[in-house]
C-alpha cells in the first residue's frame, strides 16, 4: 500500500510534455529546429521527431539525461554548439535545463496525440484571398447584406441572439461620427427621427460619404496607421531632425484621395512610388511624404529600419523587427528577406522641390522622394549590427517566398527631363518668362510716361532760360511740408522704428541702440518727394569712436539708400555723402569734408537734393556740393545713429517746388531717362531671348539630340547671355558719360572737392568703357558656356519601389487587402476581425469572422479597391445598426461577454480629435476650411480648425488632445483608450471647454428655459432630453441661479488661464454656462453608442 501511494505521488510530479516541455522548446528552439527551418536536419516540435534526432544521430537517450546530447548542448558543454546561438536568444535558465533533464530521466514521454507543428507557410494569412460563398440566412433582412449573412452565421454557431436596432437618435449620431467625425445638427436629427426608414438612412449614408468631412475623418484614421508626423528636431535652431518641412502636403493628399474615392491600391502605389509612376505630377508626388516622414537626420540606418518595419506592419501585417538580426522565430521570413526588402528603399532619398516663383523651400516647398543613389548596394548586417555588413554578398530586392506572390520585373525608369530638371517644367519657365515680361511692361510704361512729359518741352536746353542755383531760391521753393517730428503726436503715426528703440523725452527724440556697433533707424512710413529740403537740429551726446549721426533717403530697405552723416569721433570730425548698395557702404572720396563739430554742441544740418545734385549746410555754412553717382530711386527718409547717441530737437522734410533753375536740368534729365529706359527695354527683351535660348540648350542637353544641335544651341545661349551683359554695360556707359558731363560742368561757389569729383567721375567712365569693350569681345568669342537654369537630379530611377507597390496590390498577395479591410472594420465596430491589426503572422490572435474577412478583402479588390462602397456596405448592415445595449439578451453575456461575435454594437469613446471638434461644432465655431499648412499646437484653444490640422509630433501635441489618448506618431496602428480623471478636468477646466460652453450659452440666451434645455441637448448629445433628464436640468439651473445670485456667499473666482472668457455676471446666464459644461462632461458626449 505504501508503494502504491509513493508511485501516485511520483506520477503526480511527472513532467508534462505538452504543457511544460513543448512550450519551452517552442520559445527557445523552434525558430531553428521547427516546421520552418531544420538546422542539422533536426526538428524539436514533436516527441517522435525529438527521439529521431538529426544528422548526428539521436540527441535524447530516454531515461539517461547524462547521456543525452541535448542536455550537453543547452548546458554549453559542446564546443561551437551553444544553443540558442549567441545573439539569437537567451541561454536556458538552470531550472529550465533541470526540467529537460527530469523529462528525459522519466523516459522522455509524450502524449500519443502529439503532432508536429503546422508549417507556417500553410497558415491562413499566407494563403491567397478567395471569395467564400455567402452563408444562407433564415431572415430576409440578413440576406440583403452579405455582412449580416456572415455575422448571423457566427451568431447561430455560438447560439447568440442579436439585439434590436438602435433608436434613430443613437444610430444617426453613430453614423455621422463614424463617417465624418462630427455629430448631426438638430434639423438633421429631427428629420431622421420622423423618417428612420431604410431609404432615408441610405440617403444619409450616401450624403455623408460625399461630404468633404469624410476625407478628413478617415484621413485621420489612415494617418494613425501611416504614422503621420510633422517635422520635429531643434525648434530653436530651426533644425529638422525627423520627418520633413511641409509634410502637410501628404496629409492633404490623403484627404483629397479619400474624398475622390481613389483606390487603395493607387494610394499605395503613389505613397511608395509616385516619383516613378507619375514623376511630373506634383499632386501625386505629395503622396511620397509617406516615405519622407521616416527621414532621420543623424542615421540613415535608423531611417531605413523605420521604413522597412512600418511598411510591413501598415500594408502587410508583418512584424519584421526580429528578422533584422536573425530569421523570424515564428513566421517564414528569413533574415535575408528583411534586407532584400530594405533593398527596395536603399537608393531613395528625400528632397524638397520649390514651387514656381518661390525659391525658398522653407517658405513654400514640396517634400518628395527620389532615387538619389541608384547603384547603392544592400548588405545583410550580421546580427543586425550596421557595423558588421556582409559586403561579400550584396542583396538584390526581393520578397519572402511564403507570400506566394511573385515579384514583377524590376525595370529601371528613364525619367522625363521635366521630372529631373524642375526648371524645365512649363510652370517654371512660364513664371521665369512672366517675371521678365512684367519688368518689360513696367519699363515700357515708364518710357511712355517720360515721353509724355517730354512732349510739351523744347527739343534743346538752349531754348530755356538759365538761372544760377542760389540757397535763397532753394529755401523759397521749400514750401510744401512732407514730414516733421512733432513731440505732441504719437511717434508711430508717421514713423516706423526699423532698428533700436526711439522715444520722445522732454520734447526731444532719443534713440537707444540695441547693441554696441549697431545702427538705430527711424524711417518715414511713406516715400519722400524726389526733390526735397531737409533740416535736422540735433546734439551729439556721448564720446566714442565714431558717433555717426545722419540720415538716409531714397531708402528701399536698410542697406540700399543714399546717405549723409556727420561724425564727432575721436580721430576726426566730418560730414560725408555716400551710398549703400545691397548692404555694402560706398564712400566716394569727393563726398567727405572735415568739420569742427563738437560733442554736446547743437548742430543744424540742412540738405537739398535736386535730381542727382546734393548740397549740404552745417550751421548755416555750405559744406558740400556733390553729384550723386547713383541714379535716384523712389524711397523713404530715415534718421539714424551709429556707435553713439544723440537727441533730435527738430526734424522736418519739405518738397521742393519747381523753380526756373529746374527747367534745363529737367529737360536734360528727361532726355537721358528716355534714352536709358529705351536701352533698358532692349536689355530686358534680350534677357527674355536669353532665357528661351538657355531653356532650348538645356532641354537639348538632357533629351536625345544630335551633338551638333546641342553645340549650336549652347553657343546660341552663350551669345544671348553675353548680349544681355553687353547691352547692360552700354547702358551703364551712357550713365557714366552723363555723370562725367555733370561734374565737368559743375561750378561750386563755396565747396571744396571739385577735383576729387572729377577724378571719381573719370574713373567711373574709364571702367564703364572697359566693360563695354570686354563684353563685346566676350560676345564675339562665345564658347557655349552659359548659366544653367538649375541643378538636374539623376536621369533614372530604379523602379524598385514601384515594383514593390504593385506586388503589394497584386490580386494574389494574401495580405494587403485583408489588412486594409481589417483596419476599416476596426474603426466601424471598435473591434477588429483580427485583433492584432499590425500582425497577421503565426502569433496573431484568432480571427472572429474568418470568412467575412476574406469576403470583404475580395470585395475590396474586385470593387477596384474603392473604399466608399465598402463603408456603405458595412454601415448599411443590420449588425452595424444594432443597439449597444444588452437589452433582453442578458444570456449572451455569459457566452460572449466581450461581444466577439457582434450580437450587439460596441460602445466606443470618441477619439481625441473628435472630442475637440464636437465641442467646436456644438458652439458653432468650427472652421470648416479644408487643408493647408500645419497650425501650431499652442493655438488649439484660440483658432478653431479641425484638430487634424494642428502640429502633432512625438514632442509636441495639443495638451487637450493628449488627455484623450491622441495617436502617437511613433506608432499607432490601434488607439489605446484610457479613463483618467484628467479627461473630466479637461472638459471642465480647460480654456477650450470653458470658452465654448460660454459661447454656446450666449448663442441660446434668448430662449426660454424649456427650449434652452432641448436645444442644448441636441447640440451636445444629439438627442432630446428624457422627462427625467429635463426634470434634473430644471432643478440644476434653478439651484445654480440661486447659488450664483448670492454673491456674498460665493468664493471669489480666481483669474482663469490666459485667453479664457470670463463667466457671465448675470446669475441666470452663468447658470446656463455651467449647465453646458455639465453636458460636455456627460458620458454620452464623448461616447459613440
Amino acid at each position: 500500500m505504501l508503494y502504491s501511494i509513493c508511485a501516485e505521488v511520483r506520477a503526480a510530479e511527472s513532467v508534462d510534455f505538452a504543457h511544460q516541455v513543448k512550450p519551452l522548446l517552442a520559445q527557445q528552439c523552434f525558430a531553428c529546429h521547427g516546421p520552418l527551418k531544420q538546422e542539422s536536419n533536426l526538428r524539436l516540435d514533436a516527441g517522435t521527431l525529438i527521439l529521431a534526432g538529426g544528422e548526428s544521430g539521436p540527441i535524447v537517450v530516454p531515461g539517461h539525461a547524462d547521456q543525452s546530447t541535448l542536455i550537453e548542448i543547452v548546458r554549453g558543454g559542446v564546443a561551437n554548439a551553444q544553443m540558442p546561438p549567441p545573439g539569437e536568444g537567451t541561454p536556458l535558465k538552470p531550472a529550465e535545463v533541470q526540467l529537460l533533464e527530469r523529462w528525459i530521466n522519466e523516459g522522455a514521454n509524450f502524449p500519443a496525440d502529439d503532432r508536429p507543428e503546422l508549417d507556417p507557410r500553410e497558415f491562413w494569412s499566407y494563403q491567397p484571398v478567395e471569395r467564400p460563398a455567402i452563408p444562407t440566412s433564415r431572415t430576409p433582412e440578413a440576406s440583403k447584406n452579405p455582412v449580416d449573412a456572415f455575422i448571423n452565421a457566427r451568431l447561430a454557431e455560438h447560439q447568440l441572439t442579436p439585439v434590436a436596432t438602435a433608436d434613430p437618435f443613437t444610430l444617426l449620431r453613430r453614423v455621422y461620427l463614424d463617417l465624418t467625425g462630427l455629430p448631426p445638427n438638430q434639423q438633421q436629427i429631427e428629420a431622421f427621427a420622423r423618417d428612420p426608414s431604410d431609404a432615408a438612412y441610405e440617403a444619409t449614408v450616401d450624403r455623408l460619404l460625399q461630404s468633404p468631412q469624410y476625407g478628413e475623418r478617415w484621413g485621420r484614421h489612415w494617418m494613425d496607421v501611416w504614422r503621420y508626423s510633422d517635422w520635429y528636431g531643434s525648434t530653436a535652431a530651426n533644425e529638422i531632425r525627423n520627418s520633413q518641412y511641409h509634410i502637410w502636403h501628404w496629409r492633404d493628399w490623403i484627404i483629397k484621395s479619400l474624398n475622390e474615392d481613389k483606390g487603395y491600391d493607387k494610394m499605395v502605389h503613389e505613397m511608395l512610388a509616385a516619383d516613378e509612376l507619375a514623376p511630373t505630377d506634383r499632386d501625386a508626388l505629395r503622396a511620397t511624404g509617406y516615405l519622407g516622414r521616416s527621414w532621420y537626420l543623424f542615421n540613415r540606418t535608423t531611417w531605413l529600419i523605420d521604413t522597412v518595419e512600418h511598411a510591413n506592419m501598415a500594408f502587410l501585417g508583418v512584424t519584421m523587427k526580429c528578422a533584422r538580426c536573425h530569421d523570424h522565430k515564428y513566421d517564414p521570413i528569413r533574415q535575408t528577406d528583411y534586407y532584400r526588402f530594405r533593398a527596395f528603399f536603399e537608393p531613395h532619398d528625400v528632397r524638397t522641390d520649390p514651387y514656381p516663383g518661390e525659391s525658398d523651400v522653407k517658405i513654400k516647398g514640396l517634400p518628395r522622394v527620389y532615387d538619389k543613389m541608384v547603384d547603392a548596394p544592400t548588405y545583410l548586417f550580421q546580427r543586425g549590427d550596421e557595423r558588421s555588413p556582409d559586403k561579400e554578398n550584396p542583396l538584390s530586392p526581393g520578397v519572402a517566398e511564403a507570400f506566394g506572390t511573385p515579384l514583377g520585373d524590376l525595370n529601371e525608369i528613364i525619367l522625363p527631363v521635366e521630372a529631373r530638371y524642375l526648371e524645365l517644367q512649363p510652370e517654371f519657365t512660364h513664371v521665369a518668362e512672366q517675371a521678365i515680361k512684367d519688368r518689360l511692361g513696367k519699363s515700357q510704361t515708364a518710357l511712355a510716361d517720360i515721353q509724355a512729359q517730354l512732349e510739351p518741352l523744347p527739343a534743346s536746353t538752349s531754348a530755356l532760360p538759365t538761372q544760377p542755383w542760389r540757397a535763397d531760391l532753394v529755401r523759397e521753393s521749400a514750401a510744401a511740408l512732407f514730414q516733421q517730428f512733432n513731440p505732441d503726436e504719437e511717434l508711430e503715426e508717421h514713423w516706423e522704428q526699423l532698428a533700436g528703440t526711439w522715444a520722445v523725452e522732454e520734447q526731444t527724440l532719443r534713440p537707444e541702440l540695441p547693441a554696441a556697433g549697431v545702427t538705430a533707424y527711424l524711417a518715414t512710413k511713406q516715400n519722400h518727394p524726389q526733390d526735397f529740403y531737409a533740416r535736422l537740429v540735433y546734439r551729439p551726446l556721448e564720446p566714442g569712436t565714431y558717433r555717426s549721426i545722419g540720415f538716409s533717403f531714397d531708402l528701399q530697405q536698410v542697406g540700399d539708400s543714399q546717405d549723409i552723416y556727420t561724425s564727432t569721433g575721436d580721430q576726426q570730425q566730418s560730414v560725408q555723402a555716400f551710398h549703400r548698395v545691397a548692404g555694402k557702404d560706398v564712400y566716394p572720396n569727393s563726398g567727405i569734408v572735415k568739420t569742427d563739430l563738437q560733442v554736446g554742441a547743437e548742430t543744424t544740418l540742412e540738405v537739398v537734393a535736386r535730381g542727382r545734385d546734393l548740397r549740404i549746410w552745417l550751421n548755416g555754412q555750405l559744406k558740400l556740393d556733390y553729384v550723386m553717382p547713383l541714379k535716384r530711386q523712389p524711397g523713404r527718409f530715415a534718421a539714424w545713429v551709429y556707435a553713439g547717441t544723440a537727441e533730435f530737437r527738430e526734424l522736418e522734410i519739405h518738397a521742393l517746388q519747381p523753380s526756373p533753375v529746374d527747367a534745363p536740368r529737367r529737360l536734360s534729365q528727361l532726355q537721358l531717362a528716355a534714352q536709358l529706359e529705351q536701352m533698358e527695354i532692349e536689355a530686358i527683351e534680350a534677357e527674355l531671348a536669353a532665357l528661351r535660348a538657355r531653356v532650348a540648350a538645356e532641354r537639348a542637353k538632357y533629351e536625345p539630340a544630335d551633338a551638333d544641335e546641342i553645340t549650336a544651341l549652347a553657343i546660341a545661349a552663350d551669345k544671348a547671355e553675353k548680349r544681355v551683359t553687353h547691352l547692360r554695360t552700354q547702358r551703364q556707359l551712357i550713365e557714366t558719360d552723363h555723370y562725367l558731363q555733370l561734374v565737368a560742368n559743375f561750378d561750386p561757389t563755396a565747396a571744396p572737392g571739385e577735383s576729387m569729383l572729377l577724378v571719381d567721375a573719370e574713373q567711373l567712365q574709364t571702367a564703364s568703357q572697359a566693360a563695354v569693350e570686354a563684353s563685346a569681345n566676350a560676345m564675339a568669342t562665345a564658347t557655349g558656356q552659359y548659366q544653367p537654369l538649375g541643378e538636374p537630379y539623376p536621369a533614372k530611377s530604379t523602379g524598385r519601389r514601384l515594383a514593390l507597390a504593385r506586388w503589394m496590390t497584386d490580386r494574389r498577395n494574401p495580405r494587403t487587402a485583408r489588412v486594409a479591410v481589417n483596419h476599416i472594420w476596426l474603426r466601424h465596430f471598435g473591434r477588429a476581425i483580427v485583433p492584432t491589426v499590425a500582425d497577421f503572422g503565426i502569433r496573431s490572435q484568432p480571427r472572429s469572422h474568418p470568412l467575412l474577412l476574406d469576403w470583404l478583402a475580395a470585395e475590396l479588390i474586385e470593387s477596384g479597391w474603392r473604399m466608399k462602397p465598402l463603408h456603405k456596405l458595412i454601415v448599411m448592415s443590420q449588425a452595424y445598426r444594432r443597439s449597444s445595449a444588452v437589452g433582453d439578451q442578458a444570456h449572451n453575456l455569459e457566452s460572449d461577454p466581450d461581444n466577439t461575435y457582434l450580437w450587439r454594437m460596441n460602445s466606443r469613446r470618441l477619439e481625441a480629435e473628435a472630442v475637440r471638434d464636437s465641442i467646436l461644432f456644438a458652439s458653432e465655431q468650427l472652421d470648416p476650411t479644408l487643408g493647408g499648412p500645419t497650425l501650431p499646437q499652442t493655438e488649439g484653444h484660440t483658432t478653431f480648425r479641425r484638430s487634424m490640422y494642428y502640429q502633432v509630433t512625438p514632442d509636441n501635441r495639443m495638451d487637450f488632445l493628449a488627455q484623450f489618448d491622441v495617436a502617437s506618431p511613433v506608432q499607432c496602428y490601434q488607439r489605446k483608450v484610457s479613463v483618467v480623471p484628467q479627461q473630466a478636468l479637461a472638459l471642465n477646466n480647460s480654456v477650450l471647454a470653458q470658452n465654448h460652453a460660454r459661447h454656446l450659452a450666449t448663442l441660446l440666451t434668448a430662449l426660454e428655459q424649456r427650449e434652452f434645455i432641448t436645444r442644448t441637448f441636441f447640440k451636445t448629445l444629439s438627442r432630446p432630453p428624457t422627462d427625467k433628464e429635463r426634470q434634473l436640468s430644471v432643478q440644476f439651473l434653478t439651484q445654480q441661479e440661486k447659488l450664483l445670485a448670492d454673491t456674498a456667499a460665493l468664493t471669489p473666482l480666481l483669474p482663469g488661464d490666459e485667453g479664457v472668457t470670463p463667466p457671465a455676471a448675470d446669475a441666470s446666464q452663468r447658470a446656463r454656462e455651467n449647465y453646458v459644461q455639465v453636458l460636455f462632461n456627460h458620458n454620452d458626449f464623448v461616447t459613440v453608442r
